[in-house]
This record gives structure tokens, sequence and C-alpha cells, in this order.
């Protein structure tokens, strides 16, 4: 059973991530894998965060320092603990106090809060770096991003001199956001090298990975009413490294068996038997060593068990008519060989009308998950176009908007000349008229007076306005 540390710089995810997990394995079972709250922190925690998110449908507020908690829980299937998972939910500016460039003052007036910190991450034996994609746009233009990317490079740095850290995985956030970027690199392997080319040549070997707690935003940046938090189960393999490496081997075990069993030639019984229950072992190796994993491979082992009974079945009708005599398992005799697998074949049919039609079943299946992820993509592809559609309009609106703010300025700077023409045209009439009728200096009184007594009225209502 190993430690987790999950860490992260504020806004990469690191409390939505962990609401996803809580709410994806809160059901207890005997059966299928859940986090057990060790703590009243971790207890409140998956009670309200999911709540906030799922009905109040809004997103959690920033952790400060002064709400340091840790929370602790237990992965578990029944009684049996598979591992035990603590996670200090601490702001992201300690990781500025702690990585990044401070005074001394700053680090004294939070030392007992980076002690905590740093002890939290020398303890971990696997490391997981959460990181936003957006983080990683336009890095020149936002100081902050930048440092978020030097920290990240100091956590490394300083995750390479722990002895007892045996695994450190970099986890993209937010990957239905940056769906399109991430294929566009090739995948989050791509995107890191494209992204973080510092970091790459640094850690080449560096696992990585992308997630999504939340599948869906509203129009307000809000999450998504009934969104899915599937995409945050991949970190699971993450968590339980060690128990996914022992899945993958007995996953390419059993799919080699099932290869045997699938070319085997119409020969002897005994060979078939043999390859059966060599499959059907493998698979429930597969079954124990996947437990606290059902649900990442959910897929592959609803299709390994379904094989698996199915062969095991025809292998006890083959066992069933041995016993009763009517064919020979283990002959050597040819004719005895074809005797049995005729009495045999005419109970079943033909055995590679059988195996055809297996095949065709497996075949199906794999083009009705091929049409699915081609429709699920064809809908992507099309919310995002009318998503693009829905910005456009709005760009095209707010610039119409301008267009007409422009010309009515535009009218009323041209009224408004067209006025000051008019009076000053009346006001030269006006003195010439007076100069001819009274002489010079009247005229200038009487024309001046009322221009001065205009112009102040004009200032006064300026200010006022």
């Amino acid at each position: 059973m190993s430690k987790v540390a999950i860490v992260g710089v504020e806004g990469s995810g690191k409390t939505v991530l962990m609401a996803a997990l809580s709410e994806c394995y809160k059901e207890i079972s005997e059966t299928e894998p859940f986090l057990f709250p060790e703590n009243q922190a971790a207890y409140m925690f998956m009670e309200r965060i999911p709540h906030k998110l799922r009905v109040e449908r809004q997103w959690p507020e920033a952790t400060s320092i002064d709400a340091l908690r840790l929370m602790k829980w237990s992965l578990k299937c029944g009684s049996e603990i598979f591992s035990h998972i603590e996670m200090l939910d601490y702001p992201g500016e300690l990781y500025r106090l702690a990585f990044g460039e401070h005074t001394q003052e700053e680090a004294d007036a939070h030392r007992k809060e980076l002690d905590e910190f740093l002890g939290h991450l020398t303890d971990a034996e696997c490391l997981i770096i959460l990181m936003n994609p957006g983080d990683l746009e336009n890095i020149g233009a936002d100081a902050k991003k930048a440092e978020t990317v030097w920290i990240t490079r100091e956590i490394l740095g300083f995750a390479k001199k722990l002895p007892s850290l045996r695994r450190t995985t970099l986890v993209f956030t937010q990957a239905d956001r940056y769906d399109e970027a991430l294929k566009g690199a090739g995948g989050a392997e791509g995107f890191y090298a494209q992204k973080l080319p510092m970091l790459k040549h640094l850690y080449p070997e560096l696992r990585v990975t992308a997630v999504s707690a939340v599948s869906g935003l509203d129009e307000e940046g809000r999450p998504q009413e009934g969104y899915s938090a599937a995409g945050c189960l991949e970190i699971m393999r993450e968590i339980l490294w060690e128990r996914d490496a022992e899945t993958q081997k007995c996953l390419s075990v059993s799919r080699q068996e099932l290869d045997l069993i699938m070319e085997f030639s119409v020969g002897g019984t005994h060979d078939f038997l043999a390859l059966t229950k060599k499959y059907v072992v493998s698979v429930i190796a597969l079954i124990n060593a996947s437990r606290p994993l059902t649900q990442v491979y959910r897929d592959e082992l609803l299709w390994h068990h379904d094989n698996a009974a199915y062969f095991k079945q025809f292998a006890e009708a083959i066992e069933g008519l041995i016993i009763e005599g009517l064919i020979k398992g283990n002959s050597d005799d040819e004719f005895a060989q074809q005797a049995t697998w005729s009495t045999l074949l005419n109970k079943y049919e033909s055995y590679s009308r059988v195996i055809n039609a297996f095949r065709a079943d497996y075949e199906e299946r794999i083009a009705r998950r091929e049409r699915a992820r081609a429709e699920e993509e064809i809908r992507r592809e099309r919310e995002r176009a009318e998503e693009e559609k829905r910005l456009e309009r709005e760009k095209q609106a707010v610039l119409e908007r301008m267009e007409r703010d422009r010309q009515a300025a535009e009218l009323k700077r041209v009224q408004r000349m067209r006025r000051i023409a008019i009076w000053c045209g009346a006001i030269i009439s006006a003195y010439l008229f007076l100069s001819l009728v009274f002489g010079l200096q009247l005229a200038l009184f009487f024309v001046g007076v009322p221009c001065f007594v205009y112009g102040l009225n004009c200032v006064v209502n300026r200010i006022d306005k």
C-alpha cells in the first residue's frame, strides 16, 4: 500500500479532480472499489464539493492558507484495503513560497504550513503533478504562467531527490476543454514535448497523461448539467500503478491465450481443453489483479469474462462427452480422433462455424465500438462547430453594435458642428448689423456679453454632467 501525493499550483484542478474521484468511488461495495474517508475533513470534502459541482453547479472556492486541510482516504473493496491516499488541500500560493522566489519574512510567516507541505511530499511514494493546459498558452504575455512552468520544474527537481518516491506522473487536466490541442499535438506526450520543451529536455522519461473531471461547461462557464466525471478514471491507473502494471501483464497473457484458441485448428480434444483451461485461469487472474481498476478496464474485463464463460461452457460439454465415453480425449489414433471430432461436431454443428460466428461477433462488437467513437467524435465536432458559429454571431453582433455606436457618435459630431456653424454665422451677422446701426464699440458689447454668458453656461452644464 503506497502513499500518493497530488500536487499543482492554483487553478490546476486539484480540488475538482479529487471531487470527481470521490463521486466515482463513493458507493461502498463488496465487489467494487470505493474511497472510504478516514478523517472528518475527507468526509466533509466528499459530501460538500461534489454537491457544489453537481447540484449547485458552482466551482469550489480557491483554497487559502488559513483553510489548510489534510484529508485521508482508504481505497477499499469490501474489507480489503488496496491503498492509502492522503491529500493536503493546500493553496497554490504555498507552492510559490516553497519553490518560487520569496523573501525570508514570507517563508517565516508560513513556516508551519511549509514544513507540513514539504513533509507531505517527502513521505510520498507516488507523486502526481497536475497542470492546466491553459497555463501553457501565450506564456510570454503572462508572468504568472511563466512562473507556473518554473515552479513545476522545481517540483520535479525536488521529487528527483526523494529516496522514497517510486513514481512521478505529470497530468494535464481539463482534457475535454483542450481536446483539440491535445489531439493536434498527438496526445499528452506530444503536448508535453511541444509546450514544455525545457521539461522534456530535463525529464524525457517522465510519465504524462491527460484527464477530465468535468465533461462539459455551460455558456456561463459553470459545470454543465448532468456532466460526466468518468474522464478522471484514468488517474486511478497512476494512483494504483503497481496494480495497473500487474493488470497490464495479466491482460497481455489473456490476449495471447485467446489468440491461441482463435487460431486452434481442429485436432485433438486434449489440446483444446488445455488451451481453454489456461485461458479461463488467465482471465480469473486478470479479474483478481484489476479489482481496484474495474471501472478503468470495464470494457476489456467484460469482453474477456464473456469469452471465458463461452469457452468454458464449450469445454465442459467436451469433457461431458468424454466422461460419457462418446469421445476419447487423448487418443493418438487418427481414426479415433476423426470419430471423436465427428461426434462432437454432430452435437455442436461445426466447430469452425462456431469459431467463425464467434469471430463475427467479435468483429461486430469492435465495429460497434468504433461506430460509437465515430458518432461521439461527430457529436463533439458538431458541438464545436455550433460553438464557433455562436461565437462568430456574438462577435458579429458586437461589431455591428460598435459600428452603430460609431455612426451615432459621428452623426452627433456633425450635428454639433452644424449648430456651431449656424451660431457663428448668426453672431457675425448680428455683429455686422449692430456695428452699422450703433457703431463698433456698442456692437462688441451687444455681441460679446451674450457670447460670454452662453459660454459660461456651457461650462457649468459640462461640470454638472
